[in-house]
């Protein structure tokens, strides 16, 4: 793993950008602050697509990527059932400029979940790379080229960055005076906000000097020698272009986002719908309000994406696969666990070798659940594990040698944009067309048998816990749904709550159990009552 933070992001840039463009597929991992901004935004088997797009959209708009982990595979040229895997961790963290001041939520029970796993609280907040999406870029953008940029400063700059600027410029000051001609001074004036204000007072105060913009928090001065007894003049043009590179760096993570969309290589991810979110939103456009534009919109930046967490469901099934138990659970690392077992091994000859880079010891010395660019690597792998699998066992002839990547992606095919959506009416939606029907069981209608005792929540869904998955939604004091996830369990609850003293419990009928239904057949009935009534009074008056 190269861990990738504000400090080594531009140089490391060259690197993964050359990563990206050779890979043959590129995996991706996201760690954020919050999982639902409320209670209600929780999953539930009454979700339809649109309805949990709705919910994840609120997630994704108001909580923060705290790390992306990205791996890029790269099939060797010598030996093509190799695949280098070059795994980094950026730390991400959104930082204010300008207009620009983002606002977000965090969750206890997520910060906890990170603290449980040695997550760098530190590293998110002090050294997280910045980044912007196209609209901000765009606002930053027109705010320099205005000359608005300096204005919006001086009416909203913390006091520190004023001090930082100070304290910067009274060292140049004190350094001119004994510097000799060609000497050269590094300074930090802090953030890239601090940086830009410092190369704007430069402009308007020194003369003599020239400067380098090193990262976003790092710059050198130079005396220049004297012409004529005279010092030159401050280059302006020189110190805008060094602003620019400024402004550049605030444009940060999203540059690694831009190299994928452009590159269009397969995108693979573990339970990766909120990723994609996540992903869209921070580094590209605010998320569209429908589920059907987001679609659309994915599709065209990322043409091909793998969610292994339904590939896994899917093998599952599969009675060539009967045999094997790699897939029984499709938790992230156990996957991994069984697909590099000896047995998995043996099963499917010729698997593919998925070494670390070298840099990546960290990944070869310590497993690091949870940390995105570990599990972003785990994710590539077992895409790569599993596609040898059904490519060894679907073929019709004996395989004798290696299995080309182009074959893995023809087996997969059936997968392509096929993205696993937990807990939900539907099992999955299909990012490049129309979503799957519904194979839940039918809803249950449950009522109270006494009006004085009215039906809570919380105790409706004790009473059904032990028919597995449920969730529950309260229509009125006196009646409720229950979705429950299989068949069987659906059949055991009506069997079961048959002659329960308080509760009756049958399937739920949209025509005669719908409230919007029975409002509308209200409303229509008490129209004809008073439309009947009113011909009744107009003909008596007669």
């Amino acid at each position: 793993m190269v861990e990738v933070v504000w400090n080594n992001f531009e140089d490391l840039f060259p690197e993964i950008k050359s990563v990206i463009e050779k890979s043959v597929f590129v995996a991706i991992d996201t760690e954020f602050t919050g999982l639902y901004t409320t209670d209600a935004s929780q999953p539930s088997l009454f979700d339809d697509p649109e309805t949990r797009y709705k919910k994840l959209k609120k997630t994704a708009s108001q909580f923060l990527i705290s790390q992306f982990g990205l791996t890029a595979f790269v099939q060797l040229e010598e030996d093509p059932n190799k695949y280098i895997a070059h795994a980094f961790n950026f730390f991400l963290y959104p930082h204010s400029f300008g207009p620009i001041d983002c606002r977000f939520l965090s969750q206890a029970s997520s910060l906890e979940f990170l603290c449980q796993h040695n997550f760098d609280f530190n590293k998110f907040i002090y050294s997280g790379v910045p980044y912007l999406n196209e609209d901000q870029a765009t606002l930053l953008c027109k705010y320099h080229q205005n000359g608005d940029l300096y204005t919006s400063f001086q009416s909203q700059t913390l006091r520190i960055i004023d001090e930082n600027i100070v304290d910067s410029c009274a060292n140049l000051e004190e350094w001119l005076l004994s510097a000799q001609d060609g000497d050269e001074i590094e300074l930090r004036p802090g953030s890239c906000q601090a940086q830009y204000l410092f190369l704007e007072e430069l402009k308007r105060r020194f003369t003599g000097i020239k400067c380098r913009v090193l990262n976003q928090s790092k710059l050198t001065v130079t005396k220049l020698p004297t012409v004529n007894g005279c010092k030159p003049d401050v280059n302006s043009d020189h110190l805008s272009q060094e602003q620019e590179k400024t402004l550049q760096a605030m444009v940060g993570f999203s540059r690694i986002f831009h190299v994928l969309t452009a590159c269009k290589k397969p995108l693979v991810g573990h339970n990766v719908l909120t990723d994609l979110m996540l992903t869209y939103e921070k580094f590209y456009k605010p998320l569209p309000e429908s589920f059907k534009d987001f679609k659309l919109e994915i599709s065209k930046l990322f043409p091909l994406i793998y969610d292994t967490k339904f590939i896994a469901f899917e093998m599952r099934k599969n009675p060539a696969l009967s045999q094997c138990n790699f897939f029984d659970d499709t938790n992230l690392e156990k996957l991994h666990a069984a697909l590099s077992s000896n047995d998995a091994q043996f099963f499917a000859l010729f698997a593919p070798s998925i070494p670390l880079d070298e840099k990546c010891f960290r990944y070869l010395e310590e497993k690091l659940s949870h940390e995105a660019g570990y599990d972003s690597f785990l994710s590539g792998f077992v895409f790569l594990r599993m596609a040898h699998i059904l490519a060894f066992k679907s073929s019709k002839r004996r395989i004798e040698g290696p299995v080309p990547f182009s074959k893995f992606l023809r087996v997969l095919k059936q997968f392509e944009n096929l993205v696993q959506l937990s807990r939900a009416t539907v099992q999955h939606v299909n990012l490049s067309g129309p979503d799957p029907p519904s194979i839940r069981p039918q809803w249950l209608y449950v009522s109270s048998k006494l009006k004085s005792k009215p039906l809570v929540a919380r105790t409706l869904a004790q009473e059904f816990a032990a028919f597995g998955s449920v969730d529950v939604k309260i229509l009125d004091s006196q009646h409720a749904l229950v979705a429950v996830a299989q068949h069987r369990k659906a059949k055991d609850v009506l069997q079961s709550f048959r002659r329960h003293k308080l509760l009756n419990v049958r399937p739920y009928n949209s025509f005669l159990d719908s409230s919007e239904l029975k409002v509308a057949c209200w409303c229509c009935g008490t129209a004809l009552v008073l439309s009947g009534a009113a011909i009744f009074l107009w003909k008596s008056l007669r």
